[in-house]
């Protein structure tokens, strides 16, 4: 017969195996939580591939801006995204996230100056940009108009040092181009496409005038004075006390048979105005293209 344990016995084992295994559970737990952050800890965490935030942005735009001032010279790692961005305005893009990239770019280039670009190419980049969210980057632009510490001379000379063009006309090159791509378009059974010569050098520029005295432009007349005189480029160029002004800018194509181009720099209520005068209708888009002109019976609604 086998000798039987006492219930004594088998009591002690029990609790002695019980509290050895609780032993173990809880070292078991000591190591996870060393290795393993905790759910309420990895909620807090930022996620990797979550979207760049207009705060957040305007924190790394300050940043780089803050550097460049100090520094005042790019790296060459640094050199070569600004000269990416250059290549973006002046090239057409067919790519989605490249067109995004060129749109936003573009109207940096267009309301705030070379420096933003530069700027948001160097703290942001393509990809950051791009992932934001349209409403985010809308909240971006108006931090960027309210925040006066970003416009700032030394950071606009460095912008124009490594050639970001200092508004859009400035890059004849790139007009050109636009122009011979993008340019209104003309029906080939229309008389006005019949009567305009092709030539071989097309709309190529030869020259381009600016710098007009400024005491000159009210011979222009209104309404067109009242709308350059409403533009915030006009504005800044007589509180530096410039003699002169670039909102308005003639470029002179080298065939004679070519039309001259005239650009005028406008306020935005002013130009609108304008285009409601003389009855204007939208023939491009950086979106869509060409725009197809409006019914007959629907222009001038």
């Amino acid at each position: 017969m086998c000798p039987r344990t006492s219930p004594i016995v088998l009591s002690i084992i029990s609790s002695k195996q019980a509290l050895l295994f609780l032993s173990l559970l809880n070292l078991t737990r000591s190591i996870n939580y060393f290795i393993e952050p905790s759910s309420m800890e990895q909620a807090r965490q930022p996620s990797r591939y979550r979207p760049t935030l207009a705060v957040e942005a305007l924190d790394l735009l300050l940043k780089t801006g803050n550097k460049l001032k100090v520094l005042q010279h790019l790296t060459k790692a640094e050199q070569r995204r600004a000269a990416d961005a250059v290549e973006v305005l002046k090239i057409v893009q067919t790519a989605p996230k490249r067109k995004k990239y060129k749109i936003f770019l573009y109207t940096l280039l267009e309301h705030y100056g070379p420096h933003m670009v530069l700027l948001c190419t160097l703290a942001l980049g393509q990809a950051k940009v791009v992932d934001m969210k349209q409403d985010e980057r809308a909240a971006l632009m108006d931090l960027i108009k309210n925040c006066n510490e970003l416009d700032d001379p030394i950071l606009r000379a460095i912008a124009i040092n490594h050639r970001v063009p200092k508004r859009v006309e400035d890059n004849a090159k790139y007009l050109a181009e636009l122009a011979s791509q993008n340019g209104p378009h003309l029906d080939a059974e229309s008389e006005t496409g019949r009567d305009i010569p092709v030539t071989s050098r097309g709309r190529q520029i030869q020259f381009m005038f600016s710098k007009a005295p400024a005491d000159h432009i009210p011979l222009l007349g209104n309404p067109i004075l009242s709308a350059i005189q409403s533009s915030r480029h006009w504005k800044t160029e007589r509180g530096l006390g410039e003699p002169t002004t670039d909102c308005l800018t003639t470029m002179i194509p080298e065939d004679e048979n070519e039309d001259i181009s005239i650009t005028m720099w406008v306020g935005q209520r002013a130009g609108l105005q304008l285009l409601e005068m003389l009855k204007l209708q939208p023939t491009w888009s950086p979106l869509l293209g060409h725009l197809s002109p409006l019914p007959r019976g629907l222009q001038g609604q």
